[in-house]
This record gives C-alpha cells, structure tokens and sequence, in this order.
C-alpha cells in the first residue's frame, strides 16, 4: 500500500480493503504484516506529505 498525501482520505479505504501491508521508507521495509495486525499510529508515523 502507497499512500501520500491523500493519506487521511484513503487510509481507511486501503485498510478494509488490503489482506497484506507494507510500509516502505526509502526503499526499505519499515512496517509489513496482515491487515488485521496493522496498528494505525505506527503506520502514520511513516507518513509524509
């Protein structure tokens, strides 16, 4: 899942909608597991417009 500035907008959307996600950080995994497990905060932490 890539989400940037439209982040607030989709966030929700992406995450009902993923079985997987991955959250990249100049090319390199930061975050990644089962939707179900995503913690909301850790991901926007990752977040930049």
């Amino acid at each position: 899942m890539t989400i940037g500035g439209a982040g607030e907008q989709y966030f929700e959307f992406a995450h009902n909608l993923a079985d997987r996600f991955m959250v990249m950080d100049r090319g390199e995994a930061v975050l990644a597991g089962d939707a179900a497990d995503m913690v909301e905060a850790d991901v926007r932490r990752h977040l930049t417009v």
